[in-house]
């Protein structure tokens, strides 16, 4: 039983740093969403995010638009899989205990 203990506590160790890793890169990728708002029959592109009580808009020049849509897409993505690890974590916990 201590080999498969210790494979597990392993496998413990390695999602935890998997999860520091995946936590770092989150937090240096823009969140929020992309807004597109119609004036005057032109469209403006605005990153929008929550800031305490308050959605703060950043205008996005249209070169901008594509990136940022990338890279908010990798953090969602990112979230998703944060939230496995982090539950995978939790059941290897109460297996070792």
């Amino acid at each position: 039983m201590s080999i498969l203990s210790g494979v597990m506590r392993e496998e413990y160790d390695r999602l935890n740093r998997i999860i520091a890793k995946v936590e770092q890169e989150i937090n240096e990728l823009p969140k929020g969403y992309i807004s597109e708002k119609n004036i005057h029959g032109k469209k403006y592109y605005y990153l929008q995010y929550r800031e305490g009580d308050k959605v703060r808009s950043v205008y996005l020049k249209k070169g901008e638009v594509e990136t940022h849509r990338d890279l908010i897409d990798r953090r969602n993505e990112l979230m998703e899989k944060l939230k496995e690890l982090k539950e995978d974590c939790k059941k290897l916990e109460r297996v070792l205990g």
